[in-house]
């Protein structure tokens, strides 16, 4: 590769970090993409440094992981149409494909980029499940000879994560144990690693345990809530039907109340038809049988009313004229 090129790749990954940093994924994106497959056409007539090709690579596959996690897309400035590629590209191990492809074998693949990608395999369990990221660990594990990587940073961080987070996760304890024991990157540490993935397992069973616990509470809320609901509703039926029943008693006694109240009025009223007929009956048998004295009462009845007039007008002047009299008396 040309130092021109080679300074241009630079100058591009340094933008495309500065726009990374400050979390502009639009631009830093476009410039690393393009740094990205520049890098793989220049790599075969080789960089000055290698490091930047590194480098290039991996801030290439952060940004694929950051593009296609799920919690990121309803602000990606990707269609979805681009981030399925994304993902039917990872899922379907092209990255991989390419690295082999361009170095001839993965024992040549720098450690710093083999790690990287397979983090971007790893933080993208929608994209790639736990199953398919397990075989493409075990087929790339059987590939690399181990013997030359026991001083190297990034093939000892690479299984490291195969050992104490994929294979835990998954619940294969007896396999981790059994690469600790037969890889040569734990030759001297067989103990201290077997304990740590010891204190990973109680870990894990303990997060387990909890997280079991926390949903049965949670569904015994829920079933209690629901029974509450159950009671409540079925209390709230009762006391409607209570309503109604006495809504419908009411209605039967104030229909028989009524109903009393008016064959009390008919009797009263049929007793004093009948008392009625009988004192006219009296009273006509009285006339018939004394009517000259039945005569001379009405009389008297009539004309004795006037005689009291007259005669209480009389006393009343009488007395009137008394008083007047004693008055004068009284002044003299």
């Amino acid at each position: 590769m040309s130092l021109t090129s080679e300074s241009i790749l630079r100058n591009e990954y340094d933008l495309a970090m500065k726009f990374f940093v400050n979390k502009n994924f639009e631009k830093s994106y476009k410039i690393i993409e393009n740094s990205y497959n520049l890098a793989f056409k220049e790599y075969p007539s080789g960089f000055a440094d290698d490091s930047l090709f590194i480098k290039i690579l991996c801030l290439y596959y952060v940004e694929i992981g950051i593009l296609i996690n799920p919690s990121n897309n309803a602000n990606s400035f990707l269609s979805d149409a681009e981030i399925k590629q994304l993902e039917a590209t990872l899922r379907e191990s092209q990255y991989l494909d390419k690295l082999c492809e361009s170095f001839g074998d993965i024992n040549h693949i720098p450690s710093e980029v083999l790690y990287n990608l397979f983090l971007l395999y790893s933080v993208n369990g929608d994209v790639v499940n736990i199953n398919a990221l397990k075989k493409k660990y075990y087929d790339t594990i059987e590939k690399i000879n181990w013997h030359y990587k026991t001083d190297d940073i990034f093939s000892k961080k690479f299984l490291d994560y195969f050992v104490f987070h994929i294979l835990p996760e998954a619940g294969d304890f007896e396999e981790a144990r059994y690469i600790i024991e037969q890889n040569p990157l734990y030759s001297s540490s067989v103990g201290s690693s077997t304990e740590e993935l010891e204190k990973i397992k109680s870990s894990l069973e303990r997060q387990r345990k909890e997280e079991a616990e926390r949903n049965r509470k949670l569904e015994e809320k829920q079933k209690k809530l629901e029974s509450q609901n159950s009671r409540s509703k079925e209390q709230k039926s009762k006391h409607y039907k209570s309503l109604n029943e006495l809504r419908k008693t009411k209605l039967i006694d104030d229909d028989n109340s009524e109903s009393k109240e008016k064959n009390l009025q008919n009797v009263n009223t049929n007793s004093l038809v009948t008392r009625i007929k009988y004192l006219i009956h009296l009273i006509h048998n009285h006339v018939n049988e004394n009517s000259i004295q039945s005569i001379g009462l009405m009389l008297l009845v009539l004309v004795f009313p006037l005689i009291f007039r007259r005669k209480s007008a009389q006393i009343l002047g009488k007395l009137k004229d008394t008083i007047k009299m004693a008055v004068k008396i009284s002044y003299v």
